[in-house]
């Protein structure tokens, strides 16, 4: 839903060549003034359903759209779509009585094949999803979209679709690999996309329902679109994109715009659109080349902010599962932006007081010790470097966004190898 108001005001504020023309009725209930936001909604029913049912588990998403839904005893989670409810709550109904309705249709029950679809999802919702079920049972299996996205298969219910895990897939007697194409197949029985040309250059913008963007995934944004090159294709959301074309330097460049704008106005907020393109046949992070004839600072800064964006709440997502007994308490530290003179880097501070840390890739690392007659910053290290002196006590965790575990804090021997240095550049350098 959101994608889709950022979208309608992208189009309306660069015109189109052909709009459809879209609904202005109100809802029932809309300009009530005691109305709750999503958000607030999110926390009251996911509220009511812990209530309703104490012994299981309910985790909302960092956006408040979806909330998973995990029994006692069973190995996976139901995915309820909190933003389809917010619509029916927005309609008239109580917060008690769409967790009661709720509870009353999502039973686990076969999972049935021709309801299995394929849907596009942040690739990190789907990594905590694994990790938090845990086992290879519970593992989802999926395709990568440029590094933050991922097309996952569900079985599609009313209220709510339920991320199939190697559990179903083995109910259902079939791997990944052979669902794929029926569960292709399903989504493009849905209604197509709606397609509109902006005039700021060759830009199209594709809207549809929660499986919008996963259509144009699948093949609709290179179909019956005039575009010069290969597909460049922003993800705004579940519901909808903005494409143009690798070729179309006025395209890109009104569309390097258009994602400017959208930062600006997104300030604050923890999500992100994601800009891939295709190439030979996979969907792969955009890059703009150092030459481009168009501004591409706004690509890069988007996929910045991303990537600390995702940081930051695979962070969260750790100390849920630590708090919640799901594994040892470790520090997770989040990736910290810095800037000395002209030159900008990534960095991220352990402690000497770290029992165990993940830490994230930098590019230098920074040592703290709290212990001692000065406590205090030591200084920054080279992070290959810092991999390297720590060998076995500096490994990689397994989690995306990549985290390294690192055990205890280096020696006396180890910081002199590492020799901390007030100065990034000179870390950075070594």
């Amino acid at each position: 839903m959101r994608a889709m108001l950022m979208l309608s005001a992208l189009v309306l504020a660069s015109g189109c060549e052909r709009c459809g023309e879209g609904s202005t009725a109100a809802r029932p209930g809309a300009a009530t003034a005691t109305l709750l936001s999503q958000a607030e909604f999110a926390n009251a029913l996911r509220a009511q359903l812990a209530q309703l049912r104490p012994g299981d588990q309910f985790v909302l998403n960092s956006h408040r759209t979806t909330l998973e839904w995990t029994r006692p005893g069973e190995n996976r989670a139901s995915v309820v779509a909190v933003s389809n409810l917010f619509d029916d709550y927005r309609a008239g109904m109580s917060v008690a009585g769409l967790a009661e309705r709720t509870i009353a249709v999502t039973s686990i029950g076969e999972v049935q094949g021709n309801r299995v679809m394929v849907g596009l999802r942040e690739r990190l919702a789907i990594e905590t999803a694994s990790r938090r079920l845990g086992e290879d049972r519970g593992r989802v299996p999926f395709k990568q979209v440029g590094s933050r996205l991922a097309l996952a298969l569900f079985d599609d219910r009313p209220e709510m679709m339920v991320l199939l895990k190697q559990r179903e897939l083995e109910q259902l007697d079939a791997g990944f690999d052979q669902l794929w194409p029926g569960a292709v197949a399903n989504v493009r029985q849905l209604p197509p996309l709606e397609a509109k040309r902006l005039s700021t250059g060759g830009i199209w913008a594709l809207e549809g329902d929660d499986y919008g963007s996963t259509l144009a995934l699948l093949g609709e944004a290179t179909q019956h679109l005039s575009l010069k090159g290969a597909p460049v294709v922003a993800v705004l959301g579940r519901d909808s994109v903005l494409v143009t074309g690798a070729d179309d330097a006025a395209g890109l460049d009104g569309l390097s715009a258009m994602l400017a704008g959208l930062l600006r106005e997104m300030s604050g907020r923890d999500y992100f659109p994601t800009v891939v393109t295709l190439r030979n046949g996979e969907w792969v992070d955009f890059v703009p080349p150092a030459d481009a004839g168009y501004d591409g600072e706004a690509y890069l800064s988007l996929r910045r902010q991303a990537q600390t964006s995702d940081l930051d709440n695979q962070q969260r997502a750790l100390e849920e599962t630590a708090s919640d007994g799901g594994g040892p308490m470790v520090v997770s530290q989040k990736v910290i932006r810095a800037q000395q003179g002209k030159r900008a880097f990534r960095t991220a501070l352990l402690l000497d007081t770290a029992e165990t840390a993940l830490l994230p890739e930098v590019d230098v690392l920074m040592l703290g010790s709290e212990q001692g007659d000065k406590p205090g910053v030591l200084g920054f290290v080279n992070w290959s470097q810092f991999r390297q002196v720590m060998g076995a006590r500096c490994t990689d965790s397994g989690l995306w966004p990549t985290r390294y575990r690192v055990t205890g804090f280096p020696t006396a021997e180890q910081l002199k190898v590492l020799k901390p240095t007030h100065s990034a550049d000179q870390a950075m350098a070594r």
